[in-house]
């Protein structure tokens, strides 16, 4: 099984997702900090981001994009 919850012919579990994610919540959000530039490639801001799932790999990340 992959990082993504893909299992693929070579694994033990039939194909597909074998971890669901049942809920996904955000909440804090910051106000946008444009680093006094103009360059809108260097604006950050943060937020907690909750998920919530079932199966739980035995390895990898959950990747946030």
């Amino acid at each position: 099984m992959d990082s993504f919850c893909n299992a693929s012919f070579s694994d033990q579990y039939a194909l597909g997702s074998v971890c669901e994610i049942t809920g996904i919540t955000t909440s804090n959000f910051t106000d946008c900090d444009s680093q006094e530039t103009m360059d809108w490639l260097d604006d950050t801001f943060t937020a907690d981001v909750t998920v919530e799932f079932t199966d739980i790999p035995a390895t990898g990340d959950l990747i946030l994009i």
